[in-house]
């Protein structure tokens, strides 16, 4: 969105703009000074560390009343930021409008003085009603979850303290915004997560990107989940604890704790302009790269001087590759090095960050947000460039009459069994 001003009607959305973007911003709806919204969450490389409140570090799988999983957040972390309402109201300004066509109104509930063991850590269930409970500090818990009644009965199990009706505080959170310039629709965009925190980091992801093009035609995926992880999902409530710990400690190494804390969190979102998402599990095992195209590269520190990489990135499209790959091209190329390449030119990293991005066998093509728009072996660095050109190219019409298919609205169903039975009954003449 550049420089231009935001208007938004949801102080969530002002909220976490005012962290992520120099721009000026506006609140529409002078109803919405009067909601009392707390925190939100964000990925930690978007956020500067002075802003955060807490670094969420570990998360924990809760079943009823007992604690099945607790386990640290591989890679990037997770902020949980506070913010005030210190947005301005305005009547009258002009800029592009951020629309809140759907909302969903989630409790909010928080408990202070109250001790425990489990500072920096969140917890959530894997049932359909879905509860979100952090632990900022050594001494507070806070419970979100779009059913009062639910966090009702996790206080009572967790702390044994009785629950002040009025301390519960509604929080109107987006799940499908509007952009919109000079009262005309640029682009609608909805989010699939359906956890408080899945929201938060998905919402942060997406204002991120159309602050840089708020033209982007971006589509945002549901929570990559594998199929065994959703399967198991359903039916944990009816395992017994000992058996339950078993199979997501064998989960946790079927899919790799990097992924499953993703998975579990509701933060293991594709983000891409084309109009399909794949997501097979198959092919993830084959993947020359930790990272799939659609996701965003994790915060990479650059030594000897005060950077990121995201520091690095510019418009248009950068290619970050290692400094011994012999690749050679007109866009902002950001090679990398170890100590072992000591006599090339580029930026030193560590060891294990050059190792996580697999740079000894493959090059990335990522935005200036740090969104992967292509991934592939050094070898194919010039056929991938010229044939590819980062978007696909479709010469088949019928193709991308299927590519454009919207299924969102199609809820599938067992077909209903039908009976023809006709009284009285009638023997078929010879």
């Amino acid at each position: 969105m550049g420089n231009k001003n935001y208007i938004v009607d949801n102080s969530i959305v002002g909220a976490i703009l005012k962290f992520i973007s120099k721009s000026s911003i506006e609140l529409k709806n002078n109803n919405e000074k009067k909601s009392k919204p707390s925190y939100f969450f964000a990925p930690s490389s978007l956020i500067d560390q002075e802003s955060v409140e807490t670094q969420i570090d570990t998360y924990g799988i809760l079943n009823k009343n007992k604690l099945l999983l607790r386990e640290p957040i591989i890679r990037e972390q997770i902020s949980y930021l506070k913010f005030e309402n210190e947005i301005n109201y305005q009547n009258d300004l002009h800029g592009i409008d951020i629309v809140s066509s759907q909302t969903r109104t989630f409790y909010f509930y928080s408990i202070e003085n109250f001790d425990h063991k489990y500072e920096s850590s969140v917890f959530t269930n894997l049932g359909s009603n879905n509860i979100n409970i952090i632990f900022p500090n050594k001494n507070t818990i806070h419970f979100y979850s779009l059913k009062s009644k639910l966090i009702k009965k996790y206080i009572k199990k967790l702390t044994n303290t009785i629950v002040d009706e009025k301390l519960f505080t509604e929080v109107i959170f987006p799940s499908k915004i509007e952009l919109r310039e000079n009262d005309s629709l640029i682009n609608t965009y909805e989010l699939t997560n359906k956890t408080y925190l899945g929201l938060s980091y998905q919402l942060v992801h997406l204002l991120n990107l159309l602050c840089s093009n708020p033209y982007l035609n971006i589509k945002v995926s549901e929570n990559q989940n594998h199929y065994l992880n959703t399967l198991f999902s359903s039916f944990y409530i009816f395992f017994p604890n000992f058996l339950s710990n078993f199979i997501f400690k064998f989960l946790l190494r079927f899919n790799g704790s990097d992924i499953f804390s993703k998975q579990m969190l509701e933060v293991n979102n594709i983000f891409t302009s084309e109009n399909y998402i794949f997501s097979n599990s198959i092919d993830d095992d084959q993947s020359i790269s930790n990272f799939k195209i659609g996701e965003f590269l994790p915060k990479i520190f650059i030594k000897s001087k005060n950077k990121i990489l995201r520091d690095l990135l510019i418009d248009g499209v950068n290619v970050i590759c290692s400094s011994n790959s012999n690749i050679k091209t007109q866009e902002n190329l950001i090679s990398f090095k170890t100590e072992t390449h000591q006599n090339l030119d580029g930026h030193y990293i560590s060891s294990s960050s050059f190792e996580l991005l697999n740079l000894n066998e493959c090059f990335y093509v990522v935005s200036k947000d740090g969104l992967i728009l292509l991934v592939d072996l050094n070898k194919n660095f010039k056929t991938s460039m010229n044939v590819s050109q980062i978007k696909s190219k479709y010469s088949d019409k019928k193709q991308k009459s299927l590519d454009a298919f919207e299924v969102k609205n199609f809820t599938p169903s067992i077909p209903k069994p039908s009976f023809n039975l006709r009284l009285p009954f009638r023997f078929k003449k010879q």
